[in-house]
């Protein structure tokens, strides 16, 4: 429902055999956000990432990124072509990025719709 309110679609029907993608995606990121990192004590072992808790977050993360910015980037060409509005979140955040300039941009929409996402698929675990 989540998903249908944000993205006007059912995200693991949308992305076609890549829910299990996404599901191992949303496990890596609560593994590694939940994982207690050694680097936190001591720092100075933060640029070797024994642990390898940044490099997996980054992957994970830059996944999600990617997803989230194909949505905007879609929805995009979608008022391009001067089709309908949707009405949903996506089209909420446009519309006020529109009206109210650089202070929120498409930057801002993305991290947004990539928590949504995130949190609109966390039931899958």
């Amino acid at each position: 429902m989540m998903s249908k309110t944000c993205f006007s679609v059912n995200v693991a029907g949308f992305m076609s055999g890549g829910a299990q993608g996404f599901l191992n995606t949303v496990k890596t990121i609560m593994v590694v956000d939940g994982k207690f990192n050694i680097a936190d004590v001591f720092p100075w072992l933060k640029p070797l990432d024994p642990q390898g808790l940044r490099r997996r977050g980054k992957v994970a993360y830059d996944w999600l990124h990617a997803v989230s910015d194909g949505f905007v980037t879609r929805r995009l060409k979608h008022r391009e072509s001067n089709l309908p509005s949707y009405g949903d979140l996506i089209d909420s955040l446009l519309d006020y990025s529109q009206e109210h300039g650089s202070g929120f941009g498409c930057k801002h929409i993305i991290i947004l719709l990539g928590v949504c996402f995130f949190l609109s698929r966390t039931r899958l675990i």
